[in-house]
């Protein structure tokens, strides 16, 4: 797909309320096991990924298996070598990525090696363990795999996100969606700053752990209204429900 031809779905140009998107990551925690293995890769790398560490590529390889990697056992030894490659020919360029901090700030310019990063990692050669078996990364565990790397920075999605978004696997699209996510972040924060707290703020306040970013939580958000297709309670509907919690006993 090129780059001519994308645009800002509309699910990514509507607001988010603070309250929509905290009702949807308390649905993520509930309706997933994904929050439980995140925590276990944060302990296990103390919330500092360093792909120069063996173990800790291994520890990624584990993570992304929690995540619905789907990577078999018996091709991790290859996986870590390539992850090891891709990190020896790309670490210059996520640390330039850096640049802006977290996706918030970043710029079209922090963003425009973002392209080539992802399309490398999404072809990480995985050996085939039986025929009709997929031969590479792919999309979906190259993002989560560097969601995992820079979390305050880059986006996960999913092969559901992306059908709904109208993006293919291409490193344009992925580039796409965070320039979208971002104006959608940024709307975000100012309607957390008109409720007394900044967006970078948020995770505390909805009792996550310190590793969890806004990034993450938007993630959650997508995954609960994209890729699990929940429709979000008006916020009419919440005030009834909130009136039946009352047992109208004095």
């Amino acid at each position: 797909m090129s780059p001519q031809d994308l645009r800002c779905s509309p699910h990514l140009t509507r607001a988010i309320s603070p309250g929509d998107l905290a009702y949807a990551c308390y649905l993520y925690e509930s309706m997933s096991k994904y929050t439980k293995s995140l925590a276990t890769f944060h302990r296990s790398t103390k919330s500092a990924l360093d792909l120069l560490a063996p173990r800790h590529r291994e520890h990624l390889i584990e993570f992304l298996n929690a995540w619905d990697g789907r990577l078999p056992k018996a091709t991790h030894q290859e996986i870590v070598e390539g992850l090891r490659r891709w990190w020896a020919d790309h670490e210059g360029a996520v640390t330039r990525l850096d640049r802006g901090g977290c996706s918030l700030h970043a710029s079209d310019t922090d963003l425009m090696g973002l392209e080539k990063v992802f399309e490398a990692l999404r072809d990480v050669p995985v050996p085939a363990d039986k025929p009709g078996t997929r031969t590479r990364l792919g999309p979906t565990t190259a993002s989560k795999a560097l969601f995992a790397l820079r979390p305050g920075l880059l986006l996960a999605w999913d092969t559901r996100i992306r059908e709904r978004l109208k993006y293919d696997d291409s490193g344009a699209s992925y580039v796409h969606y965070h320039r979208c996510a971002r104006r959608q972040m940024r709307q975000l924060g100012d309607a957390c700053e008109r409720h007394g707290f900044t967006l970078a703020e948020l995770p505390e306040k909805l009792g996550r752990p310190p590793y969890t970013t806004p990034e993450q939580l938007i993630v959650e958000y997508y995954w609960i209204t994209l890729t699990r297709g929940v429709a979000l309670p008006t916020k009419t509907q919440m005030e009834h429900w909130l009136d039946w919690s009352s047992t109208g006993m004095t």
